[in-house]
C-alpha cells in the first residue's frame, strides 16, 4: 500500500537517536535528561552538521509528500476539511464558555488573556469531550444563521 511519507526527526532528534545507543544502561528520565544537556552545550559547528543532515532529510519529504498528495489528492481535501473544521469547534467552544461565563453574570472582557485561558481549557478536555463538541458544533456549522452568529460573536470578542 502507498502510504503516506512520515515527517523526519529535527536535528536534536536524529542526534539523540545517534547519541542514545551509547546511553541504553541508564534510565529514561536521567537519559533524557543528559542528551539535553549535552546538546545545550554542544558548539554550533557540531549542531550544524545534525541541522543540515535534518533540513535534508526534510526536503526529500517535502518532495516525496508532494507526489503522495499528487497521487491521492482526496487525502489533501480531506485533510484540509479536518483542519478547518477543529478550527471551527475550538472557536464554538470558546464562543459557548465565554456565552455561559456572561450568563453566569461576570463582566470579565474577552480579551487576549481570556482567549488563552480559553484555549487552555479546550486542550484539557479529553478527546471524549472533545468529540463531543466536535458533534455539537458539526450541527451548528450545518445551520448557516448559527454559524454566523457565532463567528459574529468570535469576532466582537477582540481575542
Amino acid at each position: 500500500m502507498d502510504q503516506k511519507p512520515k515527517k523526519p526527526f529535527s536535528a536534536y532528534f536524529q542526534w539523540a537517536e545517534d547519541r542514545k545507543k551509547t546511553l541504553m544502561n541508564m534510565e529514561f528520565k536521567a537519559r533524557q535528561q543528559k542528551l539535553g544537556a549535552e546538546w545545550k552545550v554542544m558548539s554550533e559547528k557540531e549542531r550544524t552538521i545534525w541541522k543540515r543532515k535534518a533540513n535534508e532529510d526534510s526536503q526529500i519529504y517535502e518532495r516525496q509528500l508532494s507526489a503522495w498528495y499528487a497521487r491521492h489528492p482526496e487525502q489533501k481535501v480531506d485533510e484540509e476539511f479536518n483542519r478547518q473544521r477543529h478550527e471551527f469547534t475550538r472557536i464554538f467552544f470558546m464562543v459557548c464558555y465565554a456565552i455561559r461565563v456572561i450568563e453566569l453574570g461576570s463582566d470579565i472582557k474577552m480579551d487576549a488573556r481570556q482567549g488563552e485561558i480559553l484555549l487552555r481549557e479546550w486542550s484539557k478536555l479529553s478527546d471524549g469531550d472533545k468529540q463531543e463538541w466536535y458533534s455539537f458544533a458539526s450541527i451548528c456549522e450545518q445551520r448557516e444563521e448559527e454559524k454566523a452568529e457565532v463567528l459574529k460573536i468570535w469576532n466582537a470578542m477582540q481575542i
